[in-house]
């Protein structure tokens, strides 16, 4: 038999003569018998610090949510970028076909005239026109023609479009079949008298 043991002592109980002890839980803080002397021992517990291995996870965590998140940001500029561009493409489409229209779809018509900054494009660029907004180049061609005419009451349907094209990395030059177009069509009523 060992002359080591293990028990609790705090569910003595004392009843006469006779002394009976219970082993000891395992919920509970031990004490150790040795011999006839009771020393009382600490519970097993852990460290109070991290671990090396404990750190490098934590760091490793943190690392793969901030490129996460830096890839986020970077994906939400790119298409905020992409939605500013269509719109000021929207705006200046709008712009020129409202003035256009006004002008009864005159063949003649002329956006510098309107000196908002509209170009003539440099040589081995898309359209008529060039305009710079938002540090975005559009490119601008106008186009016209005469669908319907009633001879007897001298009017002519004709259908009016504007075209804007940009590159899809915003710089300035030559155009792809891949890069960014937006088209607004309408019609207007021209009399001929």
């Amino acid at each position: 038999m060992s002359r080591f043991a293990i028990y609790d002592f705090r569910h003595l109980t004392f009843d006469g003569l006779s002394t009976s002890i219970r082993p000891a839980r395992q919920n509970r803080p031990p004490f150790i018998l040795i011999g006839s002397q009771a020393t009382a021992t600490a519970p097993h517990t852990a460290p109070n610090g991290m671990t090396l291995i404990e750190s490098m996870l934590s760091v490793l965590i943190i690392s793969i949510i901030a490129i996460g998140t830096l890839g986020y940001q970077y994906l939400s500029m790119k298409h905020t970028r992409a939605a500013d561009a269509q719109m000021l493409a929207t705006r200046i489409s709008q712009l020129l076909l409202e003035d256009w229209k006004s002008m009864a779809g005159d063949s003649d018509y002329d956006p510098e005239s309107l000196h908002l900054g509209f170009d003539s494009p440099l040589p081995g660029e898309f359209g008529d026109y060039y305009i710079n907004l938002g540090n975005i180049p559009f490119f601008i061609q106008l186009q016209y023609n005469d669908v319907d005419q009633d001879n007897t009451a001298n009017i002519t349907l004709r259908q009016i479009a504007v075209t804007v094209r940009w590159r899809k990395d915003y710089a300035r030059g030559a155009l792809s079949s891949g890069d960014q177009i937006l088209t607004l069509t309408t019609y207007v009523r021209r009399d001929q008298g």
